[in-house]
């Protein structure tokens, strides 16, 4: 809970500021509301992605934790 909260303090003081998100890697998963953030398991993941990679790492129990 706290880390969820720690990464919603930073995704609202980086837009606060002003800082412009760049573009979501097409290997990582993020929420809607994650505008400068995202998610990749280095051990699981590829870099090219595809969508049944984006799939699974959003069924992983850290990425879970992190959002719902």
């Amino acid at each position: 809970h706290k880390t969820r909260q720690f990464i919603e303090c930073l995704e609202s003081r980086l837009s606060e500021n002003g800082v412009i998100s760049g573009q979501c890697p097409e290997s990582d998963v993020h929420p809607e509301n994650w505008k400068y953030l995202s998610y990749r398991n280095e051990l699981r993941s590829g870099r090219d992605g595809g969508e049944m990679q984006r799939q699974a790492l959003r069924e992983e129990p850290f990425y879970r934790l992190m959002t719902e």
